[in-house]
């Protein structure tokens, strides 16, 4: 692939002929022939950068090597730490719906479905791809797909009725300086001004964002309840 794009210069349009590999991970694809319609966006190129502190105030707004160090160390701490407690979360999520007797509405399971279709769609637009792509470049059927998303939203509805009742038991509610700096957050990683954003709002989003403040609230709650082994 990379070979069919030496001596290419920027902007121009060309197809690139592959095969794939006989082994290849999608039987579907296997040893096929291929043709990519390609452009040529742009040229760059590597080098390596000195870790001085110039590069720290420049990639990081640090005061000098030792801080953007100390900068990094903070952020892998906290994914690493956001990552465990996801872990933990999910586990007693899981145990709380197999200890439970409830019945879940094939609607809500439905439309939970439906959502994650939506949601798939919509990430793997933002990476310039269509479902129906993705789905052929991984040998995968859209029958197969919509039954996995449809495992998956069985297992999300559960937890959100899970979630929902723990709130009520607890007392577990939103205030509304609590929605107000969760607006904050978004506009500030959007780089929105908050008032542009909230007129952008609408009613489903306003209670999305409840949800969201909600199940955080709960997740801190099942944490500092349950004895972890």
């Amino acid at each position: 692939f990379e070979d069919q794009i030496i001596g290419r210069n920027i902007s121009d349009s060309f197809d690139i002929n592959v095969t794939f590999p006989k082994e290849y991970q999608s039987e579907a694809l296997a040893g096929k022939d291929a043709v990519f319609k390609t452009v040529l966006n742009k040229i760059s190129l590597k080098q390596k950068a000195v870790a001085d502190d110039e590069f720290a105030q420049n990639v990081a707004g640090a005061a000098n090597m030792e801080e953007f160090k100390e900068m990094i160390r903070q952020r892998l701490t906290g994914i690493a730490q956001d990552r465990s407690k996801e872990k933990i979360i999910d586990r007693i999520l899981a145990e709380i719906i197999e200890s439970s007797e409830f019945t879940v509405k094939q609607e809500f399971v439905t439309d939970q479905a439906e959502k994650m279709k939506a949601e798939y769609t919509a990430q793997l637009n933002q990476n310039g791809w269509s479902l129906e792509n993705y789905l052929k470049m991984n040998g995968q059927t859209m029958e197969q797909f919509e039954e996995m998303v449809k495992i998956q939203a069985s297992t999300r509805a559960k937890s959100i009725l899970v979630v929902n009742a723990i709130a009520k038991a607890e007392g577990i509610t939103v205030s509304d300086d609590e929605m107000e700096t969760e607006y904050e957050t978004i506009a500030n990683m959007h780089q929105i001004p908050l008032d542009d954003l909230k007129k952008r709002f609408r009613n489903e989003d306003l209670e999305l964002i409840k949800w969201i403040i909600t199940s955080r609230k709960v997740f801190d709650f099942l944490i500092e309840s349950a004895e972890i082994e």
